[in-house]
């Protein structure tokens, strides 16, 4: 902990110091910016939503384009910026008196998003800078369902070819909702954002605040000094950032399954990661870096919630399973085993 904080205070020193030019945002990339923003959703605290945006006068492009380049060039985030509205909503079929069984969903400025979205479009290319190929959530261009298609391919492999198939599925808790602050500033800035837009990031997140709305009523502010907002419009993208050095681990390493030389091993969408591999000894090394880097991240995998599936062919009756672990937890076996019909 101490050296990280010791390299984010290193990097803000450099980012102070840097002179890099920023091309000045423009009212065509506000107009671009409020268009992609969805209709029919809730408005913000001050009565503001999409629609208002976007039947406004094209004098609000303009307008906005000077008060967002004031924004970067002096590195002033306004108030209604950094604080947001939390939602608790219930997941279907949870206990209601569990406060586990409620996602928060963050309702922010509405202006906020436009600039989140002017920003996105800015950096969207170093988010993060070398992506997994096998990160299919939030990715412009790629479906969800080409992870499903892997997981499909690599069962077709494994009974082609007669080999034993293993598949642990990872549940984090809470992801988006633990993401280390510090952590992701340091990564962000190795992916070579530049340094006006990261200075703009650190202090955003630095200066966080909340409310949570519940039966019309609302609390007082607190400080957020951990995780990424419920819907937020960066927030996709930083924690494929925060997450991606997990997945090309697995990659540099070859841990996992290939299909002839292409690595295969842990196709994800956003935080659902899963590990494939066609030996026990091998899913427990994956479930090794999984776990190292989940504690190095500070955010948890449930063992409980957990699961692994498994197929050893009859031919392959001399292959052992194992008692697979995260940590100190032992990782159930899916007493179902769907993956071998």
């Amino acid at each position: 902990m101490k050296i990280l904080n010791f390299n984010l205070e290193l990097i803000r020193k450099i980012v102070l110091e840097n002179k890099d030019t920023f091309s000045p945002i423009t009212p065509d990339e506000v107009k671009s910016a409020i268009y992609k923003l969805n209709n029919n959703k809730s408005s913000d605290e001050y009565g503001i939503c999409a629609e208002h945006l976007k039947l406004a006068s094209s004098t609000i492009f303009n307008v906005l384009s000077v008060l967002f380049n004031a924004i970067i060039e002096h590195c002033y985030i306004p108030l209604q910026f950094l604080s947001g509205i939390i939602t608790p909503v219930h997941k279907k079929r949870k206990d209601a008196t569990d406060f586990g069984s409620y996602r928060g969903i963050t309702v922010s400025y509405t202006i906020g998003k436009v600039f989140e979205h002017v920003i996105l479009d800015r950096i969207e290319d170093r988010l993060p800078l070398d992506q997994s190929s096998l990160q299919f959530g939030f990715t412009k261009h790629i479906s969800i369902l080409l992870a499903a298609l892997l997981i499909n391919e690599c069962i077709v492999e494994a009974k082609e070819f007669n080999l034993p198939l293993f598949i642990a599925f990872l549940d984090s808790q809470r992801a988006f909702d633990v993401v280390d602050h510090p952590s992701l500033k340091c990564k962000l800035f190795l992916n070579g954002i530049c340094c006006k837009i990261w200075n703009v990031i650190d202090t955003w997140y630095t200066n966080l605040t909340s409310r949570v709305k519940w039966c019309g009523r609302l609390s007082d502010n607190f400080p957020i000094k951990q995780g990424v907002r419920q819907g937020g419009i960066l927030s996709t993208g930083l924690y494929k950032t925060y997450i991606n050095d997990l997945l090309k681990t697995l990659e540099r390493n070859r841990l996992g399954m290939h299909i002839g030389t292409t690595y295969i091993g842990c196709p994800t969408v956003a935080d659902d990661i899963a590990l494939v591999a066609n030996s026990a000894t091998d899913l427990q090394l994956m479930l090794n870096v999984a776990n190292s880097y989940a504690n190095r991240e500070k955010y948890v995998i449930h063992p409980e919630k957990s699961t692994i599936l498994m197929k050893i062919p009859p031919k392959r009756s001399n292959t052992t399973s194992s008692d697979w672990k995260l940590g100190d937890n032992e990782v159930s076996v899916s007493k179902t085993n769907p993956i071998w019909v």
